[in-house]
């Protein structure tokens, strides 16, 4: 029996281009005389518009312009405008073109160190929740999804559902005071979910903070969700398998960080719960970890043992503070030893004696839900009244043209 061929198969015609690739363009009036009712789609030149992505300044590097076309093999996207910047890419609003379905598409240029390029590794995540949401949507329940992705000559991208704001923004900006007590414990349950939920899809996050957790809209707008995982990476099951050192000097955010992080650790499901532990202390009240203001990784990691050690108990843990159950919490994580699971069973029966001690109602809208909708409903309203006008002006050409 002759040997079977091997090689890479050469591409048919019909499959065209790189699987993902996409083709980025802008859009600009065209003569009314021409064709009054549709614009016309221009390239947009690399020269000049896309010079060096990687700058200190975010705010530094060029902006699509509003109208660019992001077309993928099954949909096409149009920008709205830009939302936020980071280090090697950019967020912002796109609509989809058949539904004009509000979204959200998160940018990355391309970068020459591979441990920079988080959305590579945010996409293998999403690929993951993607397919366990197919096979059974309760088991991501509170973990964003991915609703498309592609890269162009100038930069990947992936495409996200629009959600409301975080949990960092709302306190800041929205309820601009400390959480009440009884929705501490509401964001508490959530986001003790997502992690859990996570966890279960073999990953861990390694950046667990408030921003990082975000509330849905619409039907979805008592619903916490876990999104930004470009630090996110599968996780070891077994303790001897562990690296002793991390190939990272320092990962996450320092308030939130797990302590063997500053010990420069590998981190597994354990250094999750810790941070999102620190995180839920902090949701009763900023001044209650005690390294808040602090810049010095060392003394930060001092404070934190000091804290597990129990010696901000008196402090912390009162009537007026955080709810001494917690206490429980943070010794079942204190005791998960390497690789060990950790035993989110326990974690869940002290969140649900605080949920009958507090008489919360689990499905109640957030303390925020009034501001938020307002301002939903006013930009939805704005929406609709800049399409009409739109509509109106189209139509005008039209009849100016003698087209209707």
């Amino acid at each position: 029996m002759p040997a079977k061929k091997t090689g890479t198969p050469k591409k048919s015609k019909e499959q065209g281009e790189e699987k993902g690739k996409t083709r980025l363009r802008v859009r600009t009036e065209r003569d009314p005389n021409v064709d009054p009712f549709f614009n016309e789609m221009q390239e947009i030149s690399a020269k000049g518009f896309f010079p060096n992505m990687e700058v200190d300044n975010p705010d530094e590097r060029p902006t699509l312009p509003t109208n660019t076309i992001i077309t993928t093999r099954s949909n096409r996207y149009v920008v709205i405008k830009k939302l936020g910047a980071g280090g090697f890419g950019d967020v912002y609003e796109v609509t989809r073109e058949r539904d004009n379905g509000l979204l959200a598409m998160k940018t990355e240029y391309d970068v020459e160190d591979d441990t920079l390029q988080r959305l590579k590794r945010e996409v293998l995540v999403y690929e993951v929740i993607n397919m366990a949401k197919r096979q059974n949507p309760r088991s991501a329940d509170h973990i964003l999804h991915m609703v498309d992705k592609g890269h162009n000559q100038y930069f990947k991208y992936i495409i996200m559902p629009y959600t409301g704001k975080s949990l960092d923004y709302i306190k800041e900006n929205v309820l601009k005071s400390e959480f009440a007590p009884h929705t501490a414990i509401q964001i508490a349950c959530q986001t003790h979910l997502a992690l859990k939920n996570l966890h279960e899809l073999g990953y861990i996050h390694r950046d667990v903070k408030p921003d990082n957790f975000v509330v849905g809209r619409f039907e979805h707008r008592n619903v916490i969700f876990i999104m930004d995982f470009g630090m996110s990476t599968k996780y070891e099951k077994t303790t001897s398998n562990l690296p002793k050192e991390s190939r990272y000097k320092f990962i996450g955010t320092p308030k939130y960080a797990a302590r063997a992080t500053h010990q420069g650790r590998v981190v597994n499901r354990k250094e999750d719960m810790e941070s999102w532990y620190y995180m839920v202390i902090e949701l009763f009240g900023t001044d209650y970890l005690p390294w808040s203001d602090l810049e010095d990784l060392d003394k930060m990691f001092f404070l934190k043992e000091c804290f597990f050690a129990g010696k901000y108990d008196a402090v912390v843990y009162c009537d007026t503070a955080v709810p001494k159950d917690l206490i429980t919490i943070r010794k079942l994580i204190d005791e998960i030893s390497g690789a060990q699971r950790p035993n989110y069973e326990e974690h869940e029966k002290v969140l649900e004696k605080l949920v009958k001690d507090f008489k919360i109602d689990y499905y109640a809208p957030f303390e925020w839900a009034d501001v938020l909708a307002k301002h939903f409903l006013n930009k939805e309203q704005k929406e609709m009244e800049n399409r009409e006008k739109e509509m109106q002006r189209r139509i005008a050409t039209m009849r100016r043209v003698g087209t209707i």
